[in-house]
């Protein structure tokens, strides 16, 4: 986006992470993706795996 720094998001708390270390930003997202991923891997061993489309 122009015009908008990566510090900006963050002071009006829209994006949390901006300006943080990329590994950082990595630990969170593995965090948050902890439940869904077990319930998937969960269908898929039972052949019931629903299709996702992340985008």
């Amino acid at each position: 986006m122009k015009g908008i720094t990566p510090a900006e998001p963050a002071e009006a708390g829209i994006h949390p992470h901006a300006g943080s270390e990329p590994g950082e930003r990595l630990d969170d997202a593995a965090v948050a993706y902890q439940e869904p991923a077990a319930f998937f891997r969960a269908a898929a061993r039972l052949r019931h795996g629903p299709p996702v489309w992340i985008a």
